[in-house]
């Protein structure tokens, strides 16, 4: 179904996720994805984007989340989740974190803003990772895509991986590309499998 709410920082949106991720099939649905991340052996993460928790419950326990909608932190807080908004973040927690974590994982979160402030994102969020670590990054592929109103960019791996050349220019650092592929299924399902994702996996590195 076609979500029609068309603000991610909105009551509205914020029930709509939380209504959707408690539902048994959603919850049975999801194991694959969630073993996918397990897979990946993420270590600490800092989940940008991470809406009602479905992801950051999956990563270790010394994870954090950050999202602008106040609600859906408050209900991860109530799930035991350390999660902060936007600007709780940057007042008070951010300085504190700086190099500390092993992933950025954004999931689902680029699609939602512009190229530019993807991009700006990256660029932002860059400094609380290790040197070496990696970001993770999942966007939905085209049935995904048309099925949610607050989907502004189609972001594919091209867009993607220019996103991360984009956000090392004039930087100390850049974002090395090291995989990209279709997960579950392969790529020509995007057009008919509605949960059909990108992924694509960089690492910070010094430049030399």
């Amino acid at each position: 179904m076609k979500i029609k709410v068309q603000d991610t920082n909105t009551e509205d949106y914020a029930n709509y996720l939380m209504k959707r991720q408690n539902s048994l099939v959603t919850k049975l649905f999801q194991l694959p994805y969630q073993n996918h991340l397990r897979l990946l052996r993420l270590k600490r993460v800092l989940e940008i984007g991470c809406g009602a928790g479905r992801n950051l419950r999956t990563c270790s326990k010394e994870s954090v989340g950050i999202d602008h909608n106040l609600l859906l932190v408050n209900a991860c807080k109530k799930m035991g989740l350390t999660t902060f908004s936007t600007e709780e973040w940057e007042s008070r927690v951010g300085n504190e974190n700086s190099g500390s974590f092993d992933t950025l994982l954004i999931s689902h979160v680029a699609e939602h803003i512009q190229y530019s402030d993807f991009v700006t994102l990256l660029k932002k969020y860059s400094q609380y990772l290790k040197s070496n670590g990696r970001v993770v990054v999942l966007c939905p592929q085209e049935r995904g895509y048309a099925s949610d109103a607050t989907h502004i960019e189609f972001m594919n791996f091209e867009r993607l991986e220019s996103s991360f050349i984009d956000a090392s220019l004039n930087e100390g650092f850049k974002y090395k590309v090291n995989q990209r592929y279709s997960f579950p299924f392969p790529r020509f399902m995007g057009k008919y499998f509605l949960f059909n994702e990108f992924v694509v996996i960089a690492s910070k590195e010094p430049k030399l």
